[in-house]
């Protein structure tokens, strides 16, 4: 992935927090949780558009997050956070729905 394509998904990224924060009031720290789970799961894709993520690639991630470690309730609150996001960027019709 170019240094480009990532700038424009951290683009999404930014959006995607502020919208939780204004419309959705989450706390701070759920916004840092999200900023962090988001950011982390970007730089494991080897992909530059949010179009061409794939189920396998949110897999690997968390397969990847177990073997570091990672906490369950971490892994569980990382998948909801891309989740969540993957459906916002859905209704907002920057990818297809069950891309």
């Amino acid at each position: 992935m170019t240094a480009a394509e990532r700038a424009l998904l951290d683009v999404d990224i930014a959006r995607y927090i502020e919208h939780l924060q204004h419309e959705r009031q989450y706390s701070n720290h759920t916004l840092a949780a999200y900023r962090r789970d988001l950011t982390t799961f970007t730089a494991s894709l080897d992909v530059g558009r949010w179009n061409a993520v794939r189920a396998a690639h949110v897999r690997s991630h968390v397969s990847a997050l177990h073997r570091r470690g990672a906490a369950t309730r971490s892994i569980q609150r990382a998948l909801s956070c891309i989740r969540s996001f993957l459906a916002h960027l859905g209704r907002i019709g920057s990818v297809e729905a069950n891309a």
